[in-house]
């Protein structure tokens, strides 16, 4: 029987903490990060956005708001008059805003998170939705330094172009994004294992002749009716949320660009279906899961010769 010694156990110990540091410290080209942060930014802000019109109703006292009782904080949390409600709405649209340019991005991006946890306790609370929850955390990120090192407002007025780039000090806001969209299809996927809701087709005929369906999904369930069909849709979107989080990571024989094009198709036929339009946030962090020299070729390529700094740290 073989038995590990301890000097061959401990140089194993070194090199995988060597390699464990080096997958979250090590520096970086930004391009991938960068590219998520404006397109996840503007995506954030176009969410708010459209909430515009229900302010009122969701975050004043004219609206029926329940605040999440917080010690030594109620204070903070009594429903404010729609004037201050919207006030409060357009520093966040603001910080959305900045956020998506690359500027100010980190002072930025904590301001529109403390704004994002206050309207959690404010009212947000009684929906508990999983996207409110991972905009907020991709903001989170953001407070790191090193999104706005690439396709921003900040490099523009450093370099004069926007094209211009240092390296990443670290890689902790880029893999916390990469966990957290791991984290989303590993969750789903194995929740629709064992819910009885998901034992059968009849959760997406529901779906499609619900309160969520859109127009074509009504016209998907009335020309087609009901058939066993459903129960292999069923299966399809449990194999895909099953496939996704491990298929994400692996390059070999192009499997990765399958998890990506099989992500892209079935985010956006759930937005013409039942109009689950936010999720389509998680296509553009897809571009994390490429290495990161795979993105710097690519944003090379696409304005022609980048500018490359030295690495300045704040």
């Amino acid at each position: 029987m073989w038995v590990p010694k301890p000097r061959s156990i401990l140089a194993g110990s070194k090199r995988f903490a060597k390699a464990w540091t080096n997958w979250w410290m090590r520096e970086a080209e930004p391009h991938a990060l960068g590219i998520a942060r404006a397109f996840l930014g503007f995506w954030i802000l176009l969410y708010w956005a459209l909430k515009a019109p229900d302010i009122p109703a969701t975050f004043s006292n004219v609206g029926v708001v329940l605040p999440l009782p917080t010690p030594y904080f109620d204070w903070l949390l009594v429903p404010p008059s729609p004037l201050v409600a919207y006030m409060v709405y357009s520093v966040l649209l603001v910080c959305l805003a900045l956020i998506m340019i690359g500027h100010w991005t980190r002072r930025a991006a904590f301001v529109a998170a403390m704004i994002c946890f206050y309207y959690n306790q404010l009212s947000l609370h009684m929906f508990h939705t999983s996207f409110d929850r991972l905009f907020t955390f991709c903001l989170l990120t953001f407070i790191l330094d090193g999104s706005d090192r690439f396709l921003s407002y900040r490099m523009y007025k450093k370099h004069g172009s926007i094209w211009a780039w240092e390296y990443l000090p670290h890689m902790v806001g880029h893999r916390m994004i990469q966990i957290q969209v791991f984290l989303v299809y590993l969750g789903t996927g194995f929740h629709k294992l064992w819910l009885p809701g998901w034992q059968g087709g009849q959760i997406l005929w529901f779906s499609f002749i619900g309160c969520w369906g859109t127009p074509l999904a009504f016209w998907i369930a009335d020309t087609f009716q009901w058939s066993n069909l459903y129960h292999v849709a069923v299966n399809m979107v449990i194999m895909f949320d099953i496939f996704m989080p491990i298929g994400m990571w692996i390059k070999k024989a192009g499997l990765r660009w399958w998890a990506y094009a099989w992500g892209t198709w079935y985010h956006t036929s759930i937005t013409f279906t039942m109009g689950f339009w936010w999720f389509q946030a998680l296509i553009p962090s897809y571009i994390l899961f490429f290495g990161t020299d795979e993105i710097h070729r690519f944003a090379i390529w696409l304005s022609r010769g980048g500018v490359q700094t030295k690495s300045d740290p704040r």
